[in-house]
């Protein structure tokens, strides 16, 4: 089995690195089954939240929205820039890594292994990465710290916590206003809010050095959030020197089911190599 280069492995979990930037949506590993379903609920999806978002409550009103909500469609374009970088995929979205779950297919681009099937479910993370793992799913433990290729990608645990993102975030703001009218995206009024944030205090509050990334870091990222009037996300748009980024979330509260992969399908061989 050919070993995965850290570059390519890093196009393959460039989903956990944009989590980190944007924050406030938990794709996580589930807890105590190897089957997990979330959403399907009776949740007040399109309905007025009541509450008036300002700088100081957004992202706490968001994150408490997308738990409630329970499951989300997530769509992802990274642009031209990043080598075409692309991810579909439906989450169950929990309160901690404990009781959240993924499923994804990732389109890795020009830099990449090309289509990747990823899956989320007890911590760990299934990766598909075609002729790479032979057609079979590489495992890899997201709460295991003392695992080589978690620490070269700074904890992917984190990366995936939803309150460690808002952590991540909220101290990085430096600008936060209401950026023009509603649009009507995923059937509601969405309204956007442009947020700036720090790009190097970003990195800091995950945990990594910003000189280690060789001046990669944007001194300041703007990003455009539309909000609906139930605080949950429908569209998230950044557009900076190194990344051009599209997110959109459909289907809040919809059923969504993640299934580990089935054991004759897990290849018991890392195609990671060795970190650094």
């Amino acid at each position: 089995m050919r070993s995965l280069t850290m570059k390519k492995l890093g196009s393959a979990c460039a989903v956990a690195t944009v989590t980190v930037l944007i924050g406030g949506l938990g794709l996580a590993g589930c807890s105590g089954s190897e089957t997990t379903s979330g959403g399907g609920d009776d949740v007040a999806v399109g309905e007025d939240a009541g509450t008036e978002l300002t700088r100081e409550n957004f992202f706490e009103e968001l994150s408490a929205a997308q738990v409630e909500a329970g499951s989300a469609r997530v769509t992802m374009d990274l642009g031209e820039a990043a080598g075409g970088v692309a991810m579909q995929g439906d989450v169950v979205i929990g309160e901690s890594v404990e009781d959240t779950a993924m499923t994804a297919t990732l389109e890795t681009g020009d830099t990449g292994p090309g289509t990747v099937e990823m899956r989320l479910v007890d911590g760990v993370l299934y990766m598909n990465l075609g002729a790479m793992t032979e057609d079979r799913f590489a495992a890899l433990d997201l709460q295991d710290e003392d695992d080589p290729v978690v620490q070269q990608f700074g904890s992917l645990t984190d990366s995936f916590d939803p309150a460690r993102q808002l952590e991540t975030l909220e101290g990085a703001v430096t600008g936060f206003e209401q950026a023009g009218a509603p649009e009507q995206l995923d059937g509601v009024e969405a309204t956007p809010y442009s947020v700036s944030v720090d790009g190097a205090a970003i990195v800091e509050n995950a945990g990594q050095d910003p000189s280690a990334l060789g001046g990669a870091v944007p001194d300041e990222l703007v990003y455009t959030f539309y909000v609906g009037p139930d605080n949950l996300p429908r569209r998230i748009v950044t557009d900076a020197t190194a990344m051009s980024l599209t997110m959109d979330f459909s289907r809040w509260g919809e059923e969504v089911v993640v299934e580990k992969p089935a054991d004759d399908e897990i290849t018991t061989e890392s195609p990671f190599g060795r970190a650094g």
